[in-house]
């Protein structure tokens, strides 16, 4: 007969299984689902081939010559453009939070359920990302990110986030008041200016080469479906 203390060991280590294992899930939730040219995942060049390559918490993604996409979590989508990085801060159920790092990233929230029946819709889950400033993103939203460095005179490193909104709203935390920004708005974020920063308004048709892409991206996926 085996020691009461035993039996107890092996009940709790059976009950802690689905525990564990849906930890180990929440490390994989995000996946780099396309690549072009170089990309690299925690140092490691990410060959094109190959799909699906799981991201975990802190895990930094790089782009030198090259773009990637990734699906964050269920219908929320990044893309990152050339000579660009973001690091994955937190994955979970109850929300998403990623800092994008350099360069220039889209991030869209629902994208995969927008010509779906609208009841039957599933909302994207708490997503923030950080850029200077915490910016929590609504659903069914489009928007961009910018980190700018700039040389300054006396040597000094300046820089700055522009986040702008295509479509959709989200809040911005500044130092001790929030912001909401909506579509065709634009904020350059600072944690330096605390809560002295003004939303000024953009033209939304005005775009770039990262731009195109992200809706090129879109239309090949939808082809393939």
């Amino acid at each position: 007969m085996k020691p009461i203390w035993l039996s107890r060991l092996a009940t709790t280590f059976l009950a802690l299984g689905p525990v564990i294992g849906s930890a180990q899930q929440l490390t994989s939730r995000s996946v780099i689902s396309y690549t072009e040219g170089n990309v690299y995942l925690d140092g490691r060049r990410v060959e094109r081939s190959v799909t699906h390559s799981p991201l975990k918490e802190n895990s930094v993604v790089l782009t030198e010559d090259g773009r990637v996409e990734v699906l964050l979590a269920p219908s929320v989508t990044l893309r990152l453009n050339e000579n660009s990085s973001f690091r994955m801060i937190a994955n979970r159920p109850d929300g998403t939070r990623i800092e994008v790092q350099t360069g220039s990233a889209i991030v869209l929230t629902d994208n995969g359920a927008k010509n779906t029946n609208p009841f039957n819709r599933r909302l994207a889950e708490r997503v923030t990302v950080l850029c200077e400033d915490a910016v929590t993103l609504s659903n069914f939203g489009v928007y961009r990110f910018d980190v700018h460095h700039i040389a300054l005179p006396t040597h000094e490193d300046y820089s700055y986030c522009r986040f702008k909104v295509y479509k959709g709203a989200a809040t911005v935390q500044l130092a001790s008041a929030s912001s909401i920004v909506m579509t065709g708005e634009v904020m350059n974020l600072n944690r330096g200016c605390g809560d002295h920063i003004q939303v000024n308004e953009f033209d939304v048709g005005d775009i770039d080469g990262m731009d195109r892409w992200s809706p090129q991206r879109a239309e090949s996926d939808a082809r393939r479906q």
